[in-house]
């Protein structure tokens, strides 16, 4: 199975246009918006960093939760994208 990579060669995750608007709405970053969808699917993502403000954003990803609307938009794109999680 593929995962909703954030790694280079899947920025365009980063840049769809939907995904910004719910990040925007949810005052997010998009890779907030990606994890926190992950985690509600069920999904243990593995993420690493070693700078200490990007793990802030990280562990803020269970702060907050992505209406059900805002999911199946993010399934639509999953599959747009043909991601098999």
């Amino acid at each position: 199975h593929q995962g909703l990579s954030l790694v280079k060669g899947n920025d365009y995750l980063l840049d769809d246009p939907d995904l910004a608007y719910i990040a925007e709405k949810c005052n997010k970053t998009t890779a907030q918006v990606i994890l926190r969808f992950a985690l509600q699917e069920g999904i243990i993502p593995v993420v690493t960093t070693a700078r200490a403000d990007r793990m802030g954003e990280i562990l803020d990803c269970y702060q907050f939760a992505l209406a059900e609307e805002e999911m199946n938009v993010i399934r639509k794109i999953a599959k747009l994208y043909d991601y098999d999680y």
